[in-house]
């Protein structure tokens, strides 16, 4: 009787498992960028639950290191894509007073306060320690220093031009930008506040994903249908991942136990995976209209895209890259990230 009863447990533990790893956790984020909100969806559920008002162009979006505080970039700059031409994006109308970084408080769900950016805020990341903020101003060309504590600028510095995606090392010590408008890479040291490098890669880099390593960093290169690979040590591109025309790099997520990096490729509509180690195509997936942001579940299993255009975000099963569901958010859905249960 015992081992029945020991076999029939680990049964009932087995099959748990499996359920557990083939069903989405936690609940995701998405900043909407034309609505001015952030949509809130449980991943249990599959299901929006709530929505917060947050401002005026919603873009990056990250959770504070205990996954009780969500921050969020406000812009009141036009939105100007690069084909418009600058006489029509300069005709247009900014608001500077809508600039900021909007700080959620998750359990009660509302804005505690708006802390100072700079000007046009797009992209940023946070110290595991929660005290600094690092943030692109995309129109300025400058790298703001923000401290949570105090709420303020801490300082500004100069990068390249419309800077964008911004990542900090595992270990804390850099803070990487990409700079579109100039092909390049600004290494921060997050020790003196210094920018200590420029690095040449593709062309419009986009997204920044660091390798547990700390050295060794995929950027993605919207115009060049790349993924540059830096080694750090060395401030040199390694090797590149090349995408076929048509794919336009944004969003990166890697997962390093199964050797994977997953691309979103914006106007080629799709979510596309690459073994980190032989540069090969494994899967893809078409998922919406202009996939920019993208997340990974905890447990590597599911994948989440804001597709712009689509309104709308897509939960992707990682191993078979079968769609599970597309979930209706709020307008132009760009930012995504993914935490526990407040």
């Amino acid at each position: 009787m015992p081992k029945l009863f020991h076999f029939l447990f680990g049964l009932v533990v087995l099959i748990s498992a499996c359920t557990e790893s083939n069903v989405p956790k936690g609940i995701a984020y998405v900043s909407n960028e034309d609505s001015g909100t952030v949509s809130i969806v449980d991943l249990n559920s599959l299901q929006v639950v709530d929505s917060i008002s947050v401002g005026k162009r919603p873009r990056g979006i990250r959770l504070s290191p205990d996954g009780k505080k969500l921050y969020v970039a406000l812009s009141g700059s036009p939105k100007c894509p690069p084909w418009m031409p600058d006489e029509e994006c300069e005709s247009q109308i900014e608001d500077k007073s809508a600039d900021g970084i909007a700080e959620i408080d998750l359990e009660q769900k509302k804005i505690i306060r708006i802390i100072e950016g700079g000007s046009d805020p797009e992209q940023f990341d946070i110290t595991k320690d929660g005290a600094l903020l690092f943030v692109s101003n995309e129109d300025i060309g400058k790298a703001s220093v923000l401290d949570l504590n105090k709420g303020e600028i801490l300082k500004q510095l100069t990068v390249g031009g419309e800077p964008e995606g911004v990542k900090i090392s595992p270990d804390q010590r850099l803070a990487l930008v990409t700079n579109e408008a100039d092909a390049s890479v600004s290494v921060i040291d997050i020790a003196t506040l210094e920018v200590i490098n420029n690095l040449a890669v593709g062309n419009r880099p986009r997204d920044i994903c660091f390798h547990p390593d700390n050295n060794l960093v995929y950027i993605s290169n919207e115009f060049n249908h790349s993924v540059s690979i830096l080694d750090l040590s060395n401030n040199i591109p390694t090797e590149k991942i090349q995408l076929e025309k048509g794919q336009l790099p944004m969003g990166l997520a890697l997962d390093v136990k199964s050797n994977k990096l997953f691309v979103a490729t914006g106007r080629g509509q799709k979510v596309v995976s690459y073994n980190i180690k032989d540069k090969k195509l494994l899967q893809e997936a078409i998922v919406g209209k202009r996939p920019w942001g993208i997340a990974l579940t905890s447990n590597k299993n599911f994948l989440i895209s804001a597709n712009g255009p689509s309104n709308d975000i897509t939960i992707l099963d990682t191993k078979n890259f079968q769609i599970i569901k597309k979930i209706q958010v709020g307008r132009n859905p760009w930012g995504v990230v993914i935490g526990s249960s407040p």
